[in-house]
């Protein structure tokens, strides 16, 4: 598969994923991405979905909280999740050096 075909399928499987969470607007990018690398059926029964629904964007936890894998936390997850939280969300980080903080969600 060349590096084309693999970012065509990547591209087309998200646009399948987003579409799932189209009712959330501005937030689909954000649930399709969680999805696509954690699995559809856990975003959909997490706290984080649930607070989404009722349209509580308080949900930095919650999905900082997808940081796992076989029960263990994994650092590079975690900042990838507190990357993409603050990207979508547009919360207030500070970077410094190549080291972000991020803060708890107001």
């Amino acid at each position: 598969m060349t590096e084309r075909q693999a970012d065509a399928l990547l591209r087309s499987d998200l646009r399948k994923i987003c579409a799932m969470f189209r009712g959330f607007g501005r937030d689909s990018l954000l649930l399709a991405a969680l999805a696509y690398n954690v699995e559809c059926g856990k975003v959909m029964k997490s706290q984080m979905y649930a607070k989404m629904r009722s349209a509580n964007r308080k949900i930095y936890r919650d999905y900082v909280d997808f940081k796992r894998r076989n029960g263990k936390i994994v650092p590079s997850i975690e900042r990838r999740r507190k990357w993409g939280i603050c990207s979508c969300l547009h919360c207030g980080t500070e970077v410094r050096v190549g080291v972000v903080l991020f803060p708890e969600n107001k």
